[in-house]
C-alpha cells in the first residue's frame, strides 16, 4: 500500500515539474481564459441589449418588407423611383 502511495506522490511531483518546465500549458491556459472572458462578454451584451436588438431587427425586417416591393418571396416589378420622394415616384418632368 505504501508503494502505491509513493508512486502516486512521485507521479504528481513529476507532473508538477513538467508543468513548470513547459510553457505550452501556460500559454494554452491564458488563451482559454481570454476566450472565456470574450464569450462571457458577448453573452452579457446580448442579455443587456437583447430586447433592443429584437425591436431593431423587427423594425428593419418590416421596413425591408414594406419598401422593397417583395410579396410572398417574389419581387413586384415597378417603374417608380423609390428614392424620388418629392414627386411620389414620378420621374417625368413637365
Amino acid at each position: 500500500m505504501f508503494a502505491r502511495l509513493k508512486m502516486t506522490a512521485d507521479f504528481t511531483k513529476y507532473l508538477a515539474q513538467r508543468f513548470r518546465r513547459e510553457d505550452d500549458g501556460l500559454a494554452l491556459t491564458e488563451y482559454l481564459v481570454v476566450l472565456g472572458l470574450m464569450i462571457g462578454g458577448v453573452i452579457f451584451a446580448v442579455m443587456l441589449f437583447g430586447m433592443n436588438l429584437n425591436i431593431a431587427w423587427t423594425q428593419w425586417a418590416e421596413w425591408m418588407e414594406g419598401n422593397l416591393w417583395i410579396t410572398d418571396g417574389t419581387e413586384i416589378p415597378t417603374t417608380e423611383n423609390p428614392f424620388d420622394t418629392d414627386t411620389g415616384g414620378d420621374t417625368s418632368t413637365n
